[in-house]
């Protein structure tokens, strides 16, 4: 047990690599609450999908219809969500932004948390200022009032959602409960929850023709919920801006800094499997689920001001609980495996999931 609690750690501090990202965009606030949040969005856009309809990409489990007995089963379950290549990035000058621009109109796209790690533009604000530090010869050149960097991704575009699953059949129907339980991930200040409850009935349960027979076709609902808490660290300090401050109403303290992260989602699921001879069965489901984000940005925050009648000037005030938004997604999936039992006891399961934020799952496990 100790080992697969170590193996979860693993895959959950890849999860959240991009969650440990999603703390750096704090920055984006710095040049405006209105951009600062349409930035974010953009930014944990396939996160905040990938987290809310892939979540149940492993979900099914077979139901040995021929079997009258009861059983407890225990396994490791891990979704390893392929993010779209269109979500990997995102087009600054499409976010309409009010207050900054990129600073070269010619390279405006800016990853997402999935996107290169290596990438950033860079940002100006809309409002500038003469530059005449030169003394001789006098130049006289135009600069933005402030530069904020966007957010590198993690680098890679697949996410791994793994968790425990303990289930509990009796003859036609499957219990299951899913679960990560309250930690925090190694090297990270990131602390995570997740659990899951869903029903699978096998509908041999109805249709006697189907009793004791390798073909099975049955129903699978459920729900999942994910959540995840961090400690922020913008300072005022994190902006390069270019004229001095006209005022500085920023006071602090700046240690009351977090995001919240909530995921729920639901699905439901038509299966049909087929078994041979007991030990090995191949599967097949069409399914729905729909999802939805619930991402806060709560603490006092500095962030830059410029003045509203266009002179350039620049001020720094503290905002407070700067970003409370809600998202909803959805999509069709459909999803085919296969699983193996071996030592009558333990099992191995592998699938493929054909959707948006798609992609592989696995599970292994044993009943008793």
């Amino acid at each position: 047990m100790r080992k697969s609690f170590l193996l979860l750690l693993i895959l959950l501090y890849a999860t959240v690599a991009n969650t440990q990202n999603l703390i750096n965009s704090g920055d984006l606030i710095q040049g405006g609450i209105d951009d600062g949040v349409k930035l974010i969005n953009a930014y944990i856009l396939p996160l905040n999908r990938a987290m809310m309809v892939g979540m149940n990409n492993t979900s099914y489990t077979r139901i040995h219809n021929y079997d009258d007995n009861k059983h407890f089963n225990i396994s490791i379950r891990t979704s390893f969500v392929s993010i779209p290549v269109a979500d990997q990035s995102f087009d600054v000058d499409k976010l309409d932004l009010e207050n900054m621009h990129p600073e070269d109109p010619n390279n405006t796209i800016a990853q997402t948390v999935f996107g290169d790690s290596l990438a950033h533009i860079t940002l100006v604000s809309n409002q500038e200022t003469y530059d005449t530090t030169n003394n001789f010869p006098l130049i006289v050149e135009k600069k933005p009032l402030f530069k904020i960097n966007t957010i590198p991704g993690c680098g890679y575009h697949v996410m791994p959602i793994p968790y425990f699953n303990t289930g509990y059949k009796i003859k036609y129907t499957n219990f299951s409960v899913g679960f990560i339980p309250w930690v925090t991930i190694p090297k990270s200040d990131v602390r995570v929850v997740l659990y899951s409850l869903s029903v699978q009935q096998d509908l041999a349960w109805f249709i006697k023709g189907l009793q004791n027979k390798p073909l099975s076709i049955s129903l699978q609902g459920g729900y999942y919920h994910f959540y995840a808490h961090a400690d922020l660290n913008v300072q005022p300090e994190d902006v390069d801006f270019t004229v001095p401050l006209s005022s500085n109403n920023s006071t602090g303290p700046y240690d009351n800094q977090e995001i919240k992260i909530n995921y729920n989602s639901i699905f439901i699921s038509g299966i049909i499997s087929y078994n041979f001879k007991r030990f090995f069965s191949i599967y097949g489901l069409a399914g729905y689920n729909i999802g939805t984000s619930h991402i806060q940005v709560l603490g006092n925050y500095p962030v830059y001001v410029t003045d509203p009648s266009g002179n350039a000037s620049l001020s720094l005030e503290d905002i407070v609980d700067p970003m409370d938004e809600t998202d909803t997604y959805d999509r069709v999936k459909f999803t085919g495996g296969l699983q193996v039992d071996f030592f009558k006891r333990f099992y191995l399961q592998a699938n493929y999931t054909y959707a948006n934020y798609g992609g592989f799952g696995m599970a292994i496990g044993f009943r008793f």
